[in-house]
């Protein structure tokens, strides 16, 4: 048994492992135990391909290069162009004035109040730097009809909290931009107000049920 458990201690949990157990805990266990596959629905995939279609612009400012490394990536012409005139709209040269870095890995530790450490993994879209302001901007696309908001997301907690583990600053400003209602929630966070209580939470649940 304790074999067993510091095997699980050394999980790497991540944002779509804890949004899973927190909507359907079964879907967790079908999913991350029992290795069930399952074809991701045709708007999951437009999702994926709205964000590398605005990653690869970001990267090389050009339409045709964005699209057909999207197309080389997901090899689906038809999906690929239609998710293109959902958002075509951000790419312009005037909604990356600030990007300094896309798709950037975080990777950090967790502490409960018993000094127990769990390690997150995650990989943010994007992030800006307003040089005039002296602020980031962690940013993350979103693709479909839910209104996402920042307040108690738990995606927002946790790159917040890797944010600050990476980056020595005090404050970080978190935006959610959904590039096919073409609506943003913004918020900005301060070191140390934070708080991590749900995520250990469902962490602690996620081992109990395990």
């Amino acid at each position: 048994m304790n074999e067993y458990m510091n095997d699980l201690n050394e999980t790497v949990y991540s944002y779509t492992k804890l949004h899973m157990f927190d909507i359907c805990p079964l879907s967790y266990k079908f999913n991350y135990i029992d290795k069930i596959e399952r074809i991701p629905p045709a708007y999951f995939l437009k999702g994926l391909i709205s964000h590398k279609i605005l990653e690869m612009y970001g990267k090389y400012r050009d339409v045709d290069v964005a699209l057909s490394k999207t197309i080389e990536k997901y090899g689906s012409f038809e999906l690929t162009m239609d998710t293109f005139h959902d958002i075509k709209d951000y790419l312009v040269e005037s909604f990356f004035k600030n990007a300094k870095y896309f798709e950037y890995p975080i990777q950090f530790d967790i502490v409960d109040d018993n000094n127990q450490k769990r390690r997150i993994y995650g990989v943010i879209d994007r992030i800006d730097y307003d040089e005039e302001s002296g602020l980031y901007e962690i940013i993350d696309y979103k693709y479909g009809n839910t209104n996402y908001t920042v307040n108690n997301s738990i995606q927002t907690t946790l790159y917040v909290l890797g944010f600050f583990e990476v980056f020595n600053v005090d404050s970080v400003k978190f935006s959610y931009i959904n590039v096919k209602k073409k609506n943003v929630s913004s918020k900005i966070f301060y070191k140390n107000e934070v708080n991590k209580t749900y995520i250990l939470s469902l962490i602690n649940n996620i081992e109990n049920a395990v």
